[in-house]
This record gives structure tokens, sequence and C-alpha cells, in this order.
């Protein structure tokens, strides 16, 4: 007795076929009945700035997120053996780029330079 194999062509499924799931559409505005969020706008003004932009989008997010916002108000740039050597807005408007490799000085938003 011979055992037959069963050559009749019939339909295989081809692994490669891609499976189709439901699909949500994402939406970037906010649902209808809740308010805006000034923290999530913050944070995506961030995420889209350009490098020039980035600064500004930061401290945004800083206030939204209750941070103290800090500013630079000088620059150490070289130790002259006795103390450190620190230039500042009084030196010009190029003060923060005028000395390579400076390491700027920051104080809360509003407060009082040391």
């Amino acid at each position: 007795m011979t055992d037959s194999i069963d050559t009749s062509e019939r339909e295989a499924e081809d692994p490669r076929e891609p499976i189709s799931l439901p699909v949500r559409e994402m939406r970037d505005e906010p649902v209808p009945h809740q308010p805006a969020d000034p923290l999530r706008a913050a944070l995506q003004l961030a995420l889209e700035a350009t490098p020039e932009e980035l600064p500004a989008a930061l401290n945004a997010l800083r206030e939204q997120l209750g941070m103290e916002v800090w500013e630079p108000v000088a620059a150490r740039y070289d130790f002259d053996g006795y103390g450190w050597l620190y230039i500042d807005e009084g030196s010009g408007s190029d003060w923060m780029t005028r000395k390579a490799g400076a390491e700027l000085v920051y104080v809360p938003r509003g407060g009082a330079a040391c």
C-alpha cells in the first residue's frame, strides 16, 4: 500500500500579507470639552522651537512648571591667581560672546546680582 500525497492545488495563505488593524486618528487639538492646557502649549512651543527661539521657549516652559527662571548676568573667564575675572553687561552688548569658553553666571530673574 502506498501513501499518496495530496498534490491538489489549494490557496495557501501568504504569511507576508499585512494584517489590517483598526487605526484611530490622532488629534493635536484639545478635546472640545477640555480647556486648552497652557503647559501642553508651552511644551509644544519648546519642541518646535528653532535654536534661536529655544531659550525663550524653555523659559516659558519653566514658568508653566513653576520653576524659577534664571538668566545670565555675567561670565567668568579666567583665574589670575588671586581670583576669577568676570565680564558682564557693563562691558558692552556682546559680553556673552566676547570671551570664548567663558562660564555664564546665572541668578533668578528679577533677582539682584551678587
